[in-house]
């Protein structure tokens, strides 16, 4: 026959679930404050990310119609240059996304291999785009075929 009294080893006491809590509560507030900056912040890599593939992807979309316009025979780059938009503070979104325009403008080299003025030679597009507001700029080179 067991008594009635008899003490059972099975558990946690309430005194030892306390303790525990505030040992837990104690390192918790450690490591917050120790990487708290980590955490509040951990959202701005990935909104750079971000608007690093919409330009990204941008220019992809302008090298895909320049190519299938070079391989139809149909390359225009004036209308090409039109079609990106013109450079300003802007923002421009249309078939090739959202970006802004910070070069789009004919270029030439000189025989020293110096960027200049295009003077009416249309062979030679330079587009430079970038991301709303801030953010990583990409810059391409569309050319026609060159006598």
């Amino acid at each position: 026959m067991k008594r009635a009294d008899a003490k059972h080893d099975e558990g946690f006491t309430l005194i030892e679930v306390i303790v525990s809590l505030l040992v837990a509560s104690i390192f918790m507030s450690l490591i917050v404050s120790y990487l708290g900056t980590a955490f509040t912040r951990s959202a701005s890599p990935l909104a750079q990310l971000r608007t690093t593939l919409t330009v990204f992807r941008a220019m992809e979309n302008m090298n895909a119609d320049y190519k299938a316009q070079y391989d139809a025979g149909t390359l225009n780059l004036v209308a090409l240059q039109t079609a990106i938009g013109a450079a300003g503070p802007g923002t421009k979104t249309n078939a090739y996304g959202t970006y802004q325009v910070l070069t789009n403008q004919f270029i030439q080299f000189d025989g020293a291999g110096i960027e200049t003025g295009a003077g009416g030679n249309q062979n030679i597009l330079k587009v430079t785009i970038q991301g709303v507001g801030t953010g990583p700029f990409f810059t391409t080179f569309f050319t026609c075929d060159l006598p």
